[in-house]
């Protein structure tokens, strides 16, 4: 029900979920809770479903599911910024 309530927000287009603490909820099962209320319509400008681990899901609108693999886009905890995941090796060579 929290995820429906918050995908009820119309601008969301993060939707950002910490569960370090409950490590028994797999995210397979948050993204499909949150899969039937967007094909309902809800949060229309939704596009990444972040987890605290670090995961990012983009939703694929047109076919009604999250991507089955994580993004490449992460977001960064206590913000509304994105950033692309495929430099981070210049950060660990650094």
């Amino acid at each position: 029900e929290a995820i429906k309530s918050a995908l009820s927000l119309p601008q969301l287009q993060v939707l950002y979920i910490d569960i370090q603490d409950d490590f028994s909820t797999p995210t397979s099962e948050f993204l499909s809770v949150a899969e039937p209320p967007l094909r309902e319509g809800y949060a229309k400008e939704l596009r990444y479903f972040a987890f605290g681990d670090g995961t990012t899901y983009e939703y694929l609108r047109e076919e009604g599911s999250f991507s089955d693999t994580p993004s490449l886009v992460g977001y960064i905890p206590g913000t509304v910024l994105l950033h692309e995941k495929m430099y981070d090796w210049v950060e660990t060579a650094v």
